[in-house]
């Protein structure tokens, strides 16, 4: 588990980020971003299509996995990671070189070095 001050907790949240924050997608991902002051909060939304609760924890614990393994790699501001059903298909590294492309696009639109 994420520390509380590293998540999104609230609905509005949520709604916030993905509602202005721009939209990066990769294979099986989509991310949200929405730059902001202090360090980077995170939110995992992972929809019923992507497969029953089983499926969608165990997608959802390597999406948290995969976040914290490139967390040096992550911009200030907040981020909801969005699965889609290619998810349940890939295994921790897939997910893992998905989101690091999806970082790096986000990176390079910022104007950060990559």
């Amino acid at each position: 588990m994420l520390p509380r001050q590293e998540r999104l907790t609230r609905g509005g949240e949520f709604r916030e980020v993905l509602r202005r924050g721009r939209r990066y997608v990769a294979a099986g991902l989509v991310v949200y971003y929405r730059p902001g002051q202090g360090g980077p909060r995170v939110g995992i939304r992972v929809p019923r299509r992507v497969g029953g609760a089983v499926v969608r924890n165990r997608v959802r614990r390597r999406l948290r996995q995969a976040y914290r393994e490139l967390r040096a790699e992550v911009l200030p501001g907040d981020y909801v990671l969005v699965a889609r059903e290619e998810c349940a298909a890939m295994g921790t590294l897939q997910l893992k070189e998905a989101l690091r492309e999806v970082l790096k696009k986000a990176r390079s639109d910022a104007g950060e070095s990559v």
